[in-house]
């Protein structure tokens, strides 16, 4: 039998797993990409750090409280495709609604562990406190010939339509057709209703 003693024994922070979500799916630049416009179209990202080692980029995710949300690897840099293309609309979306961005560099066994949903207290109390690049280069991400869409109502576009059903009564009809009609004009960048509209 094991002694008593051991059993009251503080968890070892570097082998603790981390208490925090993770969305996405590594690889895959569409998942990822959806996974942050979910969480930006709520309302719940404060702070953003793009996790890179070369080419391959993930993100942690920070609310106001500080709740940390992982996405996995579906971001890359440095080529033409789907996964640069992916990486540039969420950084840019993410810059345009205010999000304080920065980038801390790290190694292939942080991004596998962190792919895997392995990350442990200590290390994300390294990701979240190290400084980041400087200078600052994220902006670098951003392609130029998508740079564009923050003139022309295209960056908008990339959030999914999402019926708001408070606007829908108990029989189902629309209480407020003319708000109906101005939220389908935001989804498609038309209708200058905030400040992220008219990007």
């Amino acid at each position: 039998m094991s002694d008593s003693s051991s059993l009251n024994e503080a968890p070892n922070q570097e082998l603790s797993p981390a208490g925090i979500e993770y969305h996405g799916i590594a690889g895959a630049s569409l998942d990822c990409e959806q996974a942050v416009l979910r969480l930006l179209q709520n309302g719940l990202i404060e702070h953003a750090r793009i996790i890179t080692c070369e080419r391959d980029h993930c993100m942690l995710l920070a609310n106001e409280v500080g709740d940390i949300v992982a996405i996995k690897s579906g971001f890359t840099s440095g080529y033409g495709g789907v996964g640069p293309a992916c990486f540039s609309a969420v950084l840019q979306l993410l810059a345009a609604h205010g999000i304080e961005i920065d980038e801390w560099i790290t190694d292939a066994t942080f991004i596998e562990r962190l792919d895997n949903c392995l990350l442990t207290t200590s290390d994300v109390d390294q990701a979240v406190n190290s400084k980041p690049v400087r200078p600052s280069r994220w902006a670098d991400y951003i392609r130029k010939e998508e740079r564009s869409k923050e003139t022309n109502g295209q960056l908008l576009a990339e959030f999914p339509s999402i019926m708001p059903y408070s606007i829908i009564d108990h029989r189902g009809r629309v209480m407020r057709p003319a708000l109906c009609s101005a939220f389908h004009g935001w989804c498609q960048g038309l209708t200058p209703v905030s400040k992220a509209a008219t990007i």
